[in-house]
């Protein structure tokens, strides 16, 4: 994947993953889901440090946040993936303030009462893909 997305994704899921390893080593009686919390908590605040994007620009991040925030609350990914949703919807309404959709006429994103932002639809569909998985 090309473009800032594919950065994101890298910088974020290569912090969890460290992190994961990190953890599991240290913390050997926590939860699984304790884990990965802390993991994706740690993600997230690495992947601060090389953006400004945050919930409310009309990024991926309008999705990817709230996933991270209520995993951490629920320990829930049905829970947390139907935040992230949520959260991607609620772009339908925002002025993109970064990333590819701040280049285009927000009379685009009006039509049709607005378009949710790719980037957090394609957060959803991760999750989407990564539940499926875990229930077979």
């Amino acid at each position: 994947m090309g473009g800032t997305s594919g950065a994101i994704y890298a910088i974020f899921l290569n912090a969890v993953a460290s992190s994961l390893d990190r953890l599991s080593k240290s913390l050997v009686t926590t939860s699984m889901a304790d884990l990965l919390s802390m993991a994706m908590q740690q993600g997230l605040a690495q992947l601060y440090q090389y953006t400004a994007a945050r919930e409310g620009h009309r990024t991926l991040m309008d999705a990817l946040i709230p996933f991270v925030k209520t995993f951490a609350e629920t320990k829930n990914i049905v829970h947390a993936s139907k935040a992230a949703k949520v959260g991607a919807e609620k772009t339908k309404s925002m002025a993109a303030l970064l990333g590819r959709a701040s280049y285009v006429g927000q009379e685009r994103f009006s039509e049709q009462g607005g378009i949710p932002d790719p980037g957090a639809l394609g957060v959803v569909s991760i999750l989407i893909g990564i539940q499926t998985g875990l229930s077979v």
